[in-house]
């Protein structure tokens, strides 16, 4: 299949080899330091759907082009998913730091007198929301030292299958292969663009190959306490370095929606960027548990822009040219169904 996003009049100057990277980049995310977390949900078993996802995922990010196939609707209706998946993962992240900084000082805690107390949890997400204000290959290769060298070793065993974690396991699968948004970016800067189906494949099968040990490895040395020890172990400067990343596009949409005069731009971003964070920060206190909010951008937002969307708009765009029951109209439908 050729891959259909974007405009092919356009000429790129990435190499093959800087759209690989660049499409790996974003495929590897905050989801590898979930997915531990959600082998230990679901169980070995659960290794199956996340196999699936990824091959799902592949497929649809060469399905990808949603201005052609329902306009300028179309495009903001997928723009509102992605600007509130970015701001779930930014939550997301901002939760992380907190555990961080909840293990490593146990006994904080804030009185207020006559008022009430901040507990170590919240005062950490707090306090995480003040500093984020003003990669992976290496994890996982940390991560197998730790096992084999530091006395931790690999010696649980885990569950083949967990029929009650399975749903949780799913969605933050989902939310380990939600590039989608950038394909088309990637696509349209790269210089021969007949090479990004094979780029995509190639940038797919070394994210999974990640992801999977470090789930397995995970999974191996902590058992059950795999959702907070990964999370310490990993992630303590992560977070600081992407969370205004994520953060930016939604606040450079907001700025350029609300104001096009450019002397005037500076302090509305100040003013704008402030309210993401503080808007963050709530979020984070009332759901403080970070597999949960990884579960929830997977289940609702991750589904949306890397399957959901990709085989509606391609159906919508060659809908003229098919058979309604075409083999490839009924695989993009059972797709969406799923």
């Amino acid at each position: 299949m050729e891959y259909s996003g974007g405009n092919d009049g356009d000429v790129g100057i990435s190499s093959v080899v800087h759209a690989c990277f660049n499409t790996l980049n974003s495929l590897s995310g905050v989801g590898i330091l979930a997915i531990p977390y959600a082998l230990t949900s679901g169980g070995w078993i659960s290794i199956l759907f996340f196999l699936l996802i990824g091959a799902t995922t592949w497929y649809t990010g060469l399905l990808l082009q949603p201005d052609k196939a329902f306009g300028k609707k179309g495009r903001l209706v997928v723009s509102f998913f992605i600007y509130l998946e970015w701001y779930l993962v930014a939550t997301a992240i901002l939760i992380l730091e907190a555990d961080n900084m909840y293990h490593m000082f146990q006994h904080a805690t804030i009185r207020f007198r006559g008022c009430f107390t901040l507990d170590k949890k919240h005062l950490f997400i707090f306090i995480a929301s003040l500093i984020v204000v003003p990669r992976l290959c290496v994890s996982c290769i940390l991560v197998a030292w730790t096992g084999a060298i530091e006395n931790v070793g690999f010696k649980n065993k885990g569950v083949l299958v967990n029929w009650s974690g399975i749903p949780t396991a799913i969605s933050v699968y989902l939310v380990c292969y939600t590039a989608h948004p950038v394909f088309p970016t990637i696509y349209n800067s790269m210089k021969n663009k007949d090479q990004f189906p094979k780029i995509l494949f190639i940038s797919f099968a070394i994210s999974s190959m990640i992801y999977g040990l470090m789930a397995i490895f995970g999974y191996l040395m902590y058992g059950e306490e795999v959702s907070t020890v990964i999370a310490i172990t990993t992630t303590v400067v992560y977070p600081l370095t992407k969370y205004a990343l994520v953060l930016s596009p939604i606040m450079e949409a907001i700025t350029t929606r609300l104001i096009q005069a450019n002397y005037k731009r500076r302090s509305i971003r100040m003013l704008i960027g402030t309210g993401l964070v503080l808007g963050t920060m709530l979020v984070a206190l009332v759901v403080p548990f970070f597999g949960y909010v990884m579960s929830l951008i997977g289940a609702l937002m991750s589904s949306c822009t890397s399957i959901v969307f990709p085989c509606v708009m391609y159906l919508k765009i060659t809908k003229i040219h098919r058979r309604c029951w075409e083999f490839e109209s009924v695989v993009l439908v059972v797709i969406i169904v799923m």
